[in-house]
């Protein structure tokens, strides 16, 4: 698909991939306009205002659930290793083919996903101050005061304390901090250590979430945060030697010459063949979010609600793969922050 080519399929609600609408500071204006509920006004400061309680749902309520799916640090050129999840979501939904993550540092980026604001407006600057971020501009305090059920699995916002419950959620799988194996969770306010692979962990715990909805009327949103494809990169076991394909790499890893870029960036002196592993590793993790894809789609599809989901898929911000030296995130450099 072609940069900025839009593409709907027939079912009822739109499919929103390639990094969507929630990198670039748009997810809350569009989750709201889905549900029924109104946007923030552009500007808008964060008076004091007292949470009210969620609204009754009613039985036969025909607001789209919400299932967003964020990723860790997934760069652009990651295609190869989501077949499934492109099969779906490219093929009947939308794509966004130049999405940028306006911050690409996980914190400020998760905030604005969170409350569809750049980081200068939601308050949350940097990784280390999750309680800078003002909760009551989240669409999840905003859907789950609308009548959703709320759940949040995996990742939240960083050093974010384990044993402290995110607000506005009904249920939750949170880990902080996020290991690839056996990580601790806070599980519904209990912090215990879960064994296995954080992407499997989660994805089941999301997946009873749904299942949930069988016995309860309301509308449900699901905040799924893998930790795929952070550093260190630990591919689930299944996928450790997998085969990925040979990278040529690309003008901005391969120059010689950096006398027009930064101090730092001149100093910096990661090389082809490092970003090329780490591209491998990368793309390895990121072989179960694919599979996690393919389980959510079937259990949508088994309770009838395929075509009434809205499903997002983003990363929070991309990465560099040795360009220009550099082999992280944090610069305004397109392979950091085109998701």
């Amino acid at each position: 698909m072609s940069d900025g080519e839009r593409r709907r399929g027939p079912g009822r609600r739109a499919v929103l991939t390639g990094a969507a609408v929630a990198a670039t500071g748009a997810a809350l204006p569009l989750v709201l306009r889905a549900t029924g509920g109104d946007s923030p006004a552009a500007g808008a400061t964060a008076a004091p205002v007292a949470s009210r309680a969620p609204s009754p749902a009613t039985r036969g309520d025909d607001r789209p659930n919400i299932l967003l799916v964020l990723t860790d640090d997934q760069p652009k050129d990651t295609d190869w290793a989501l077949p499934q999840t492109l099969d779906w979501l490219g093929g009947s939904g939308t794509t966004f083919g130049r999405a940028h993550a306006n911050t690409p540092l996980c914190a400020p980026s998760r905030a604005s996903i969170m409350s569809g604001r750049y980081a200068h407006n939601h308050g949350l600057l940097d990784t280390r101050h999750p309680g800078h971020l003002d909760q009551r501009t989240t669409v999840q305090r905003r859907l789950h005061e609308a009548g959703y059920r709320t759940g949040l699995f995996g990742k939240y916002l960083n050093y974010w304390p384990t044993g402290h419950n995110p607000p506005h959620f009904d249920e939750w799988l949170l880990q902080e901090p996020v290991r690839y194996y056996n990580g601790h969770y806070n599980d519904n306010g209990t912090v215990r250590t879960v064994p296995g692979y954080n992407t499997t962990v989660i994805k089941d715990r999301a997946l009873d979430f749904i299942e949930g909805s069988r016995d309860d009327t309301r509308p449900w949103f699901a905040f799924v945060a893998t930790r795929s494809a952070h550093e260190v990169n630990i591919p689930e076991r299944k996928y450790a030697h997998t085969r990925v394909p040979e990278w040529q790499g690309r003008p901005s890893v391969l120059e010689t010459s950096k006398g027009d870029k930064p101090p730092y960036l001149r100093r910096a002196h990661h090389t082809f063949a490092e970003g090329g592993a780490l591209r491998t590793r990368q793309l390895r993790t990121l072989l179960s979010v694919d599979d996690a894809m393919r389980d959510f789609r079937d259990k949508l599809r088994a309770l009838g609600q395929l075509d009434n989901t809205l499903v997002l898929f983003t990363s929070d911000h991309g990465l560099c793969w040795g360009d220009h030296g550099w082999l992280r995130k944090s610069v305004p450099y397109r392979p950091s922050l085109e998701v």
